[in-house]
């Protein structure tokens, strides 16, 4: 639907089509259809209770389940905030948790949801499918190859900002340092984030190893600046 025939209110989804993210309140505004800021009955001050109060009860109810699988781990968050409703959801990843429940959430057509991967690879992972004497392979994989092949393509593609998201992502799943191997929160951080970025646990824990120094560069870096 152009957004020039978009009725009052509802989700304009060609602004969210190249959003990969949103906060959960967000996101759950969306997967009733509701632009964000436009939801009925929001009120930005309210004199007292929530903002939300007025809010139509799906929504409410809907919000109530998103926040409380946020808290439980079972909704997977994106960056934290400074509440549950603020916290950052890929929203793909709320439309997979969502239609996943015991009773699925209805979600509009447009709402975003992960493509297949055999469909329409990416150029890294194209990449990763030309052979040693360069000659091109097939671009219709074999799905049960399609994680090994992400790994591969991931391996040259490492940089400093890439190397930071992945550190924020491994402090929010419970890791300290990457050297502390005989946690069990650290290894189950190392072995999540590893599944989810398609790496093996040594080449991550390494790399989140150059993140924690260049953080620290980074930090001296900006005491020196401060000083002068």
């Amino acid at each position: 639907m152009g957004q020039q025939n978009r009725a009052p209110g509802a989700a304009n989804w060609g602004h969210w089509a190249d959003i990969p993210q949103a906060e959960v309140w967000e996101a759950v505004a969306l997967s009733l259809g509701f632009e964000p800021k436009q939801l009925p009955g929001i009120d930005w001050r309210p004199i007292r209770g929530d903002i939300f109060d007025d809010c139509p009860e799906e929504f409410r109810l809907r919000l109530d389940k998103a926040e409380r699988c946020v808290e439980a781990g079972t909704l997977k968050i994106a960056v934290a905030g400074y509440a549950l409703r603020t916290f950052k959801v890929r929203l793909a990843d709320l439309r997979t948790w969502a239609e996943s429940l015991r009773t699925p959430w209805s979600m509009p057509n447009d709402f975003p949801s992960h493509a297949p991967v055999e469909l329409k690879p990416s150029l890294a992972v194209a990449g990763a499918l030309l052979a040693d004497d360069g000659k091109s392979l097939s671009l219709t994989a074999n799905a049960a190859a399609v994680p090994a092949i992400q790994a591969t393509a991931i391996k040259g593609s490492w940089t400093p900002e890439r190397r930071k998201e992945l550190l924020k992502e491994f402090r929010l799943l419970g890791g300290t340092r990457p050297d502390e191997r005989g946690k069990k929160g650290k290894r189950g951080a190392l072995a999540e984030l590893g599944r989810n970025a398609g790496v093996d646990k040594d080449t991550l824990a390494d790399q989140l190893d150059k993140a924690l120094k260049e953080k620290h560069k980074a930090e001296i870096w900006a005491q020196l600046h401060t000083a002068e």
